[in-house]
């Protein structure tokens, strides 16, 4: 299988020092118009088009050779974007300290700030305001998810306090 191969390419480029703390995130292929999707990330920042455009050149090279997708194809690589659901447990480390919203496997919609993640869970942190009588009181409150309960995760994007001086 194409996938395969292209994630053992990536796997033993990423071996390299110009591409430490890299890691795949997915690997798309269609056939039916020979497109192949790389998408990379790494652990402390977002990827830069030096390190997409080598990776790409690497795997092309890989491609004419082999001729395994035939003459014509097309190949991207690129970061999987923040718009895009968070697949692996590396994507919610990085984002520790941005918002979350995290849909459950029941359907159940949460925010929150990640503050800490394991292997099996990510900790999510969100103000709670209970009232008692005529008072407000806010709280703190930090809830474990286990990552077989959560459908789907994106990054919340804010632009608060964007554009102020």
């Amino acid at each position: 299988m194409i996938q395969d191969k292209i994630e053992a390419l990536v796997s033993l480029k990423f071996e390299e020092e110009d591409f430490a703390n890299c890691f795949l995130v997915e690997i798309k292929f269609n056939a039916s118009n020979n497109l192949l999707q790389v998408f990379i990330d790494h652990d402390t920042r977002g990827v830069n088009i030096v390190e997409c455009r080598k990776l790409s050149r690497y795997l092309e090279e890989y491609l004419d050779e082999s001729q395994v997708l035939g003459e014509k194809y097309i190949i991207e690589v690129s970061s999987p974007g923040l718009d895009q659901p968070l697949q692996l447990v590396r994507q919610y480390k990085k984002n520790i300290g941005r918002d979350l919203r995290i849909k459950l496997v029941d359907g159940d919609k949460v925010d929150g700030q990640i503050v800490a993640v394991t292997e099996e869970a990510v900790t999510l942190e969100k103000e709670v305001v209970t009232k008692i009588k005529k008072k407000k009181i806010k709280e703190l409150v930090q809830t474990s998810y286990p990552f077989n309960t959560i459908a789907k995760a994106k990054i919340k994007i804010s632009f608060k306090g964007l554009g102020k001086k």
